[in-house]
């Protein structure tokens, strides 16, 4: 089985546990030149994996290690994270309004912070 089809059947058992639609593309990089494995756009209700992201941050914090496909359920997590947060519109036009620097990065920290407490459950 190609890692490929591994990583979908990852993605389809966690689309399952999180009863929740949402459409994952998989890409080989993030086109923002930025390491991130995912992006969730909650305009298109979609999440976006980086291969390559995943693949540098698996091997930065686990070196040597093959845990590409269970960090790649981590990420997954993550981002399906920010798909169910019922907070996340509110927070995010929070964050437009709010002109001061160290309050928007508060309002990021807990956007991020939602993002992994529903990651867990």
């Amino acid at each position: 089985m190609t890692e490929q089809n591994k990583m979908m059947i990852i993605i389809d058992d966690l689309l399952k546990l999180s009863d929740h639609f949402v459409e994952v593309k998989i890409e080989e990089r993030c086109p923002l030149n930025r390491n991130i494995g995912g992006k969730y756009s909650l305009h298109e209700n979609a999440i976006t994996l980086y291969v390559e992201e995943i693949k540098k941050q698996s091997e930065l914090l686990f070196p040597g290690k093959n845990v590409f496909l269970d960090y790649t359920a981590v990420i997954l997590a993550h981002e399906l994270g920010h798909a169910t947060d019922q907070s996340l519109l509110a927070l995010i036009e929070l964050h437009e309004k709010t002109e001061e620097p160290l309050q928007r990065r508060q309002i990021d920290f807990l956007i991020e912070f939602q993002a992994w407490k529903k990651a867990k459950i």
